[in-house]
């Protein structure tokens, strides 16, 4: 009777094991699959923030570029508000003999439009 209670014990104790081992076993290829995840998603990251770490890169030139561009604009305008500006535009517009001329004392004459010297012609007739 003795003998049939070991080898029964035996048995039991093997398919313990045999579970034992199973259990191990799944817990073991859980952490595994975790792990890839891990490395996968650990990888994915990187390259995203390599991305990120670009668009940092090429905002902040831009924003260098536009810093210089508004420094290029206040220049601009108060250069419009001086006395040389006003100068240039005249040169410009009116041509270099017609600046000489007025350099030179001689008076500005524009022409008069069409339109005015007819209400000049009306006003003298009444």
């Amino acid at each position: 009777m003795e003998g049939i209670k070991q080898k029964s014990r035996k048995k039991r104790q093997k398919r313990r094991m045999q579970r034992h081992k199973r259990s191990m076993l799944a817990v073991s290829s859980v952490i595994v699959m975790l792990m890839v995840v891990v490395s996968v998603n650990s990888v994915t990251l990187r390259a995203q923030e390599q991305e990120y770490q670009t668009q940092i890169s090429d905002l902040e030139t831009q924003i260098e570029e536009e810093k210089t561009r508004t420094e290029e604009i206040d220049d601009l305008e108060e250069y419009v508000g001086t006395d040389e500006y006003v100068e240039d535009v005249a040169k410009d517009k009116l041509g270099p003999a017609h600046h000489t001329a007025a350099a030179h004392g001689a008076a500005l004459h524009r022409p008069v439009p069409m339109a005015s010297m007819a209400r000049l012609a009306a006003a003298r007739v009444s």
